[in-house]
């Protein structure tokens, strides 16, 4: 019952709202309608509290049970701040473009042609028996 909704929400609904956010930036920055004072503050709080979150959760992770070196886990702590610039962005479009292709109409499986062993080109090949012509 818990998550449920927040696949609902965050997983499904959520790269949707992202996607379109960014568009409505540019859109706003080419049509000067965009305060550069507050489109800044809002992109490093909004990197900021992603960064948070991840740095968190690794911390997290391992009070509770050491999974990781050092090294590891300083690593694990650089990824969660380089994914906020360009991947994050991306896997969002991703899995826009993904939603937008579910929610088209099927277009099932495409029709393979099949080919029977007769049709390798060889001359005599065996029967279902075992046994050579």
């Amino acid at each position: 019952m818990a998550a449920m909704p927040y696949y609902l929400i965050f997983e499904l609904i959520g790269p949707l709202f992202e996607i379109q956010g960014y568009f409505m930036v540019l859109l706003a920055a080419v049509l000067g309608m965009l305060s550069l004072r507050l489109a800044l503050l809002l992109f490093f709080a909004s990197v900021l509290l992603g960064i948070f979150i991840s740095v968190n959760s690794v911390k997290i992770a391992e009070r509770l049970n050491a999974y990781f070196s050092y090294r590891d886990t300083l690593k694990l702590i650089w990824t969660a701040v380089v994914e906020n610039f360009g991947p994050r962005q991306l896997f969002s479009a991703w899995r826009v473009v993904g939603f937008v292709r579910a929610m088209q109409k099927p277009q099932g499986w495409q029709k393979f042609e099949r080919r029977g062993f007769a049709d390798r080109g060889q001359g005599g090949g065996s029967t279902a028996g075992g046994t050579h012509r």
